[in-house]
């Protein structure tokens, strides 16, 4: 039998599944919602609330990543003040020392009766024919051609060429740089002469001078270029052989010329002594 045949049941059933709809809506009261809605109310409600938690997750996310993009900006900022006081802080630091150099100076010039005279250091020329530095103090400032130039340390060279407003100094690394000097524990004398960029030779010792690695070497102030008793260098090395009257001793400069700032130009220099001179 075709489903389509008329048939008097089948009509009472489509009938009613028709009808019930309808009943059920004449019986809502006011604000009341059809049974048949309810299922899909749920489904509705579950979505709104799946809705709104995926929102809320969004917004705290949101405001999340606003928030750390904010604390990262503080970061940066931090981080740029705390260069800057850094910067100052060096800044401040290299005025002090700055001001310690100066004063220790002062000092100097204060306890010597011989004319000292402060300069800066303009250039440094330690690869060309003479290794030399450029200071900013020339004729108009009474610097001539043979003051010595030292620091409150040690000695630094000579003047080799004095102009109107800077003179070149001669360091005594130069391999024609030489300097008067004795051996401060035993009193012999040589003469220290430049070897190289970093270190110098102490000739004409005797061979029966007691030298050994370590020892200082100081200025002997009979050159009346330096004043007596300034440290010059160490000893690096002694060799000596049978066949040499004097032993071959390589020293190592106290100053390290490349770092120089500020120098002093000793003048009129008389043979005195820089330790009577300081006590």
């Amino acid at each position: 039998m075709f489903f389509f045949q008329f048939d008097y049941k089948k009509i009472a059933v489509i009938a009613l599944l028709i009808l019930l709809p309808l009943f059920s809506i004449s019986l809502l009261k006011p604000g009341d919602r059809l049974w048949i809605f309810r299922p899909l109310s749920g489904i509705v409600g579950f979505t709104e609330s799946l809705f709104i938690g995926l929102t809320g997750a969004v917004e705290n996310t949101t405001k999340t990543y606003v928030n750390l993009i904010g604390i990262n900006k503080s970061i940066h900022s931090l981080k740029r003040e705390n260069a800057d006081l850094k910067a100052r802080m060096l800044t401040y630091s290299e005025i002090l020392d700055e001001n310690q150099r100066l004063k220790q100076i002062l000092k100097f010039q204060t306890i010597q009766s011989y004319s000292v005279k402060p300069a800066q250091v303009i250039g440094i020329d330690l690869f060309a024919e003479r290794s030399s530095i450029r200071i900013n103090k020339g004729i108009i400032d009474g610097v001539k051609k043979g003051d010595a130039v030292i620091t409150q340390d040690a000695a630094v060279g000579y003047i080799l060429e004095s102009h109107e407003n800077t003179s070149i100094v001669l360091v005594l690394t130069d391999r024609y740089a030489v300097i008067d000097a004795v051996l401060e524990k035993s009193r012999a004398r040589g003469i220290i002469e430049g070897n190289g960029v970093d270190t110098c030779i102490l000739k004409y010792l005797q061979r029966s001078d007691d030298v050994n690695v370590g020892d200082l070497v100081v200025t002997s102030g009979l050159d009346n270029i330096f004043p007596k008793g300034i440290p010059v260098a160490k000893v690096k090395s002694v060799k000596r052989k049978k066949s040499e009257i004097t032993p071959q001793v390589e020293v190592t400069p106290i100053i390290d010329v490349t770092r120089l700032d500020e120098v002093l130009i000793i003048s009129n220099v008389k043979n005195q002594s820089l330790e009577a001179a300081l006590q």
